[in-house]
C-alpha cells in the first residue's frame, strides 16, 4: 500500500483526532502575525486542512492553497475550508512558477529522510518572496531516530518515522537564508520516549 492509498484509508480517522490544533496555536498565530494582508500560503502535504483552517480562522485575508498526496484528504480539506484551494500533488515536486508569501510544513519532516527534507528546504526557498515566511511543526529527537513503528490513527500499518533533531532543523532554515522569529519545544502527551517532543518555529527570509 503505498502513501496515498494509506492516508486515503485512514483520512476519516486522522480528521477526528488531529483536526483540532489548539495545542500549536501560538507558534501558528506566529506565523499568522508574519504575513502580510492578502499573503498567498501553500499549506504542504495539508491532511484535512486542519492548519489552514485555524490560519484562515486567524487571518481571512490570506489565499490559501494546500496540497496533500492523498484524494480524500484534500476532499476533507476541501470541505473544512470552501474558501481556500486544495489539490492532490506530491511535495517532492512543487510548482516553481508562481512565488508566494508564505509556507506551512506541519508534520510532514518526519516523513522525510535527512536527503528529503534537504531538498524540500531548498525548493520552499525557491519559491518564497523576500520577506516571506515558513512554518515547521514536527516531532524532534536528539540523537536523531528512525523508526519503523505503528501510527496512533493507523494502528494496524507500520510506518516509518524520521525523528530528526532541533538543532538539525534550525541548520537547515539558517543555511537557507531564513531568520527564526519563533521557535517552542513541547512534551508530547502519552509518549513513551521522554526524548521525543513537539517542535514548531517560524523562520522569516529577511527583505
Amino acid at each position: 500500500m503505498d502513501a496515498s492509498e494509506l492516508f486515503d484509508k485512514y483520512a476519516e480517522l486522522y480528521a477526528g483526532k488531529y483536526m483540532d490544533v489548539s495545542r500549536y496555536a501560538i507558534s501558528l498565530n506566529a506565523f499568522a502575525e508574519s504575513l502580510p494582508v492578502n499573503s498567498s500560503v501553500l499549506d504542504l502535504a495539508c491532511g484535512p486542512g486542519n492548519i489552514s483552517k485555524h490560519l484562515l480562522t486567524q487571518r481571512p485575508d490570506l489565499k490559501l492553497t494546500g496540497t496533500d498526496v492523498s484524494p480524500k484528504m484534500i476532499e476533507i480539506a476541501q470541505r473544512e475550508n470552501p474558501d481556500a484551494t486544495f489539490y492532490v500533488g506530491d511535495i517532492r515536486q512543487l510548482p516553481t512558477e508562481q512565488k508566494i508569501k508564505g509556507v506551512v510544513a506541519g508534520f510532514v519532516f518526519p516523513y522525510l529522510d535527512k536527503i528529503e527534507i534537504e531538498k524540500l528546504m531548498d525548493s520552499i526557498r525557491n519559491i518564497l518572496l523576500p520577506g516571506g515566511s515558513i512554518y515547521i511543526s514536527t516531532m524532534v529527537r536528539n540523537p536523531e531516530k528512525t523508526l519503523v513503528q505503528h501510527s496512533k490513527t493507523q494502528p494496524v500499518e507500520n510506518l516509518i518515522t524520521h525523528y530528526h533533531s532541533k538543532n538539525r532543523i534550525e541548520e537547515l532554515l539558517k543555511q537557507n537564508g531564513f531568520e527564526i522569529i519563533y521557535s517552542e519545544l513541547l512534551n508530547i502527551p502519552d509518549e513513551e520516549d521522554k526524548k521525543i517532543k513537539d517542535f514548531m518555529v517560524v523562520g522569516v527570509i529577511p527583505r
